[in-house]
């Protein structure tokens, strides 16, 4: 396997789980970014995001030599046969899909490929809209190269389905593979990367695999705000949603998965991926009103636990804690997170608000958001003389937690589930509410 070696462009989530993957099947894997903090910190086996288990596997592949890291692009091309790119294409303001940091890498790597000799493959793994590597990325690759794609570089879309903290899992062990190819080389290089790797892998031209990316997130997507729509009535008729879910998703047309009752979905991609496609469609004078149905719930959704908090009372000088800021459990991740607005709005009403999360609390303070909002190092600080307290982020800590507690430190044991963590006989004499449940759902919880 050490003939076979990779370049990854870009180091986040993407990057840094694929370059753990490829490094811990035995290929020499070498990480690019422009940021020397982030070099110095994987060269150390230091992760530069946070996600259970990448620490462990990436101290042992960078002491094992399998992995490195490096600023110098030229070089990592250079010493490599086929290099990933994993950078950001986050959204524009008009909501299309910002290809700045794309068209960068495109023009480095054409420029590094200009000066080598042997062909080298190139696999777009950041999510880009369809048309887009066989349009700009690959007429400034052979602008810049001199070459062509397709006879003297390689060229393809390897489409990433990774799960915010649960990225190396996933990349690890795929439930599928996508592979948009225009010459035979690289096909031939993909299949002996991935022979080690068990799933199905489906090779396709380059614009379908685009749309393959595209069209999953925003089924995914259409999923949860779907079953908030759902739960927002099943509250009013008196009707548990899981209970519903839980038939419906026997269907195996159907299945359960993604049937997540709660305050939306936040993060880096679904948002960001439908309002490109939306944006992608009206300039082909075309509508996704699902679509846009899709996100309009979504943006609505969080503001259902402010609704229950109502019914108990004015906010106006009351001590509010907010448990979870990252968009979900098992990451550090704040983009898109449900919190941030859920926070604003009560601070506008006159609370003061208590946050804790276990691992996001350094990022999500960058937001700088005016108000008394004080940042706590604990669960049992946060709850402690508070007059409610929201449940936002899906952290097994959270879950852990006994009603003696929140009884023994509350003020007044009000409890406002927007992730639907607890089992309705979790409390017994403490106010508990949930997302998708009717009142009454609780022992105490009329």
């Amino acid at each position: 396997m050490q003939d076979l070696r990779i370049s990854i462009i870009g180091s986040g989530y993407v990057g840094i789980a694929t370059a753990l993957t490829f490094s811990s099947l035995g290929y020499p894997t070498v990480c690019v970014d422009k940021v020397q903090q982030k070099i110095d910190e994987i060269s150390k086996g230091i992760p530069p995001v946070f996600e259970e288990g990448m620490g462990p596997l990436l101290s042992e592949m960078v002491s094992t030599g399998t992995l490195s890291a490096t600023t110098d692009l030229l070089k990592a091309i250079e010493a490599t046969r086929i290099t990933f790119v994993c950078v950001g294409t986050p959204s524009r303001e008009d909501g299309g899909a910002d290809l700045f940091q794309m068209e960068t890498a495109a023009r480095e790597l054409g420029s590094a490929l200009a000066v080598k000799d042997a062909f080298h493959s190139v696999m777009i793994k950041s999510t880009v809209p369809p048309g887009s590597t066989l349009g700009i990325i690959r007429k400034i690759i052979e602008k810049y190269s001199g070459k062509r794609a397709g006879e003297d570089f390689g060229l393809g879309v390897s489409p990433e389905f990774l799960r915010t903290g649960s990225a190396l899992r996933d990349s690890m062990s795929p439930d599928r593979l996508i592979f948009g190819i225009v010459d035979s080389e690289t096909e031939k290089i993909l299949r002996r990367l991935y022979e080690d790797i068990n799933c199905p892998k489906l090779y396709t031209d380059v614009t379908t695999a685009e749309m393959i990316k595209y069209c999953s997130n925003a089924f995914l997507a259409t999923k949860i705000s779907f079953a908030n729509e759902f739960s927002n009535l099943c509250e009013v008729l008196g009707v548990d949603v899981d209970d519903v879910f839980e038939g419906v998703g026997l269907d195996r047309r159907i299945s359960a998965d993604f049937f997540q009752a709660g305050i939306g979905f936040g993060g880096s991609c679904f948002t960001k991926d439908i309002n490109s496609l939306i944006t992608l469609a009206r300039s082909g004078q075309s509508d996704l009103k699902i679509l846009e149905a899709v996100l309009d719930v979504n943006e609505k959704q969080y503001s259902r636990v402010i609704e229950i908090l109502d019914e108990y009372g004015p906010v106006d000088g009351k001590t509010v804690t907010v448990l979870g800021l990252a968009f979900k459990g098992g990451t550090d991740d704040v983009r898109e997170t449900r919190s941030l607005p859920v926070i604003e709005k009560l601070l506008e009403r006159g609370a003061r608000i208590k946050a804790y999360d276990p691992k996001a609390t350094e990022k999500f303070m960058k937001y700088e958001i005016p108000g008394e909002i004080s940042y706590v190092t604990s669960a049992q600080e946060a709850l402690k003389d508070s007059h409610a307290v929201l449940l936002l982020t899906g952290w097994e800590e959270f879950r852990d937690l006994p009603e003696e507690v929140f009884l023994r430190l509350m003020a007044r044991p009000l409890i406002i589930d927007g992730r639907r963590m607890f089992s309705r006989d979790h409390f017994r004499e403490a106010v508990y509410r949930v997302i998708g449940s009717p009142k009454g759902f609780g022992k105490n919880s009329d």
